[in-house]
């Protein structure tokens, strides 16, 4: 399972929300809204998701038992494209990393 807390000057049609994103072990993404605790949407998006990453304000990968990271859109609600990671390892821990130039390089965390 994985979660994430993000505040997001606009998230589905709605203004200045903080958004929990949480998954389970079935694959569903769940939308909250922490304010009302209202379940704003759930998504089927593969099984057992893992571990999660914002990537800026519209992007969210996502890994799950596949061992393929998802890049997830926000605003449309779907995966846009899928990485298949070449290892056999679960990953743990998706992370974001600031380099030189503002460039930004993804590190995985595997379980062994």
């Amino acid at each position: 399972y994985a979660a994430i807390i993000k505040k997001f000057p606009s998230f589905n049609n709605m203004k200045d929300q903080l958004i929990l994103i949480d998954s389970n072990k079935a694959g569903i993404l769940r939308f909250w809204n922490i304010n009302s605790k209202d379940l704003i949407k759930e998504i089927k998006v593969g099984d057992n998701i893992r571990a999660m990453c914002m990537w800026n304000e519209r992007i969210l990968l996502l890994e799950g038992n596949d061992y393929n990271i998802q890049v997830f859109d926000l605003q449309e609600f779907k995966t846009i494209q899928e990485f298949q990671s070449g290892h056999s390892n679960m990953i743990a821990q998706i992370s974001k990393i600031k380099c030189e130039n503002n460039y930004y390089l993804f590190s995985l965390t595997f379980l062994n």
